[in-house]
């Protein structure tokens, strides 16, 4: 396997969506032809999920999805690291099923949107908003053709 996605589910409802997340996850990396990397994310309640925004963000709200990059963008290289060698982190996506689906956001788009994130793309300016949402459409309608 090229790339690792290890999924937590902390709100047993959202068991189900823990093949789909792992799977998407996967398929952005590979569309992306991105190799040898290492990302967690955990599928969470509203109330976690705006514990995090107001702690980290300072947004004492739920929201969709929060990113969280690597802060040493470290290569895994213990041996006895299950990863493997070589794998490279680059951080945690956290996403509220409950609050996508009550504002009828797309999961896969949400999940897309954290995981671009976490390579480097960003929509703070309205042409980097336009690329960002353009490559979501993008990877998104080549999943669904997958499906």
């Amino acid at each position: 396997m090229q790339n690792r996605v290890f999924v937590t589910v902390l709100d047993a409802k959202f068991r189900k969506l823990e093949g789909e997340t792992r799977f998407v996850s996967l398929k952005v990396l590979e569309i992306l032809k991105r190799k040898k990397i290492f990302l967690e994310v955990y599928l969470v309640s509203e109330d976690s999920i705006r514990r995090l925004n107001r702690d980290y963000r300072g947004s004492d709200k739920p929201t969709n999805v929060l990113s969280f990059g690597e802060v040493s963008k470290s290569v895994f290289k213990e041996p006895e690291n299950d990863l493997g060698k070589g794998f490279r982190g680059i951080g945690e996506i956290y996403l509220c099923p409950s609050y996508i689906a009550r504002f009828k956001e797309d999961f896969r788009l949400m999940l897309t949107h954290g995981l671009l994130h976490l390579l480097g793309y960003d929509h703070e300016r309205r042409s980097d908003r336009i690329r960002m949402q353009n490559l979501e459409k993008r990877i998104c309608r080549k999943i669904l053709s997958l499906v």
